[in-house]
Order: C-alpha cells, then sequence, then structure tokens
C-alpha cells in the first residue's frame, strides 16, 4: 500500500490533522517559527530521560567482601572494636566504594546515625 502525503497546515509545517498529534498554527501564535526551528536545532547538555549513568546497588555478598578488604578484617563487625577514628575513615572508604549507608550499617552492626555522620 502506498503511504500518502500528510496534509499541509495553513502554517507551511507538515503535521498530522487527523490524529491531532500538534496544533503548529497554535504553537506559531507563541513563538515565531524561525524561533521554533532554531529551539529544535539547538544542542544542549540536558539530562532527562535519557540518563548514561546507571545507579546500583552492591549485594551484600560483594559489600562484605570490600568491607573486608577496605578494614583488613575477617568479620564485618570487627570495625565495631577498632579506634572510632580509624573507624570513620573506613566508613568514609566504603561510601565512596558505593555501598549504601543502610547496607554499611546493617553488616557492620553501627548505628545507621553514625554512618550517616561520617562524611
Amino acid at each position: 500500500m502506498p503511504r500518502q502525503a500528510r496534509k499541509k497546515s495553513a502554517s507551511g509545517i507538515y503535521h498530522e490533522e487527523d490524529n491531532e498529534l500538534i496544533d503548529l498554527d497554535f504553537v506559531f501564535t507563541i513563538i515565531s517559527k524561525e524561533d521554533f526551528v532554531k529551539l529544535h536545532k539547538e544542542e544542549n547538555d540536558d539530562k532527562c530521560l535519557d540518563c548514561d549513568v546507571h545507579e546500583f546497588r552492591l549485594n551484600d555478598t560483594d559489600a562484605r567482601r570490600i568491607i573486608q578488604k577496605v578494614c583488613k578484617c575477617t568479620n564485618t563487625t570487627e570495625i565495631q572494636t577498632i579506634e572510632i577514628e580509624q573507624r570513620n575513615k573506613y566508613i568514609k572508604k566504603l561510601k565512596e566504594k558505593g555501598l549504601s549507608i543502610r547496607q554499611i550499617s546493617r553488616l557492620t552492626g553501627i548505628s545507621k546515625g553514625i554512618v550517616e555522620r561520617i562524611s
């Protein structure tokens, strides 16, 4: 079946009249045709739904390994017995590695409030 030509509006821009996708005549009462074209050709760095960054959370098994490696301990709850200044440095590093506050708290036994305050 051959394609049908789209109908031309009074503004000279082709669009679907039957489906009423857009009323360009109304749009051109708000903004000039030249500004409309310029606006749509303009490049920008806007981040909308097409975000390139994919955030993810580590599973607890991987998080435990990271805690053990960073804190140099065999059991993740051993961090509770470490000197406070050193513990805080470890928690800061764990946050930088991508562990969430709740995950650090759950796996180490350190309260969520304490983990939140360490920056």
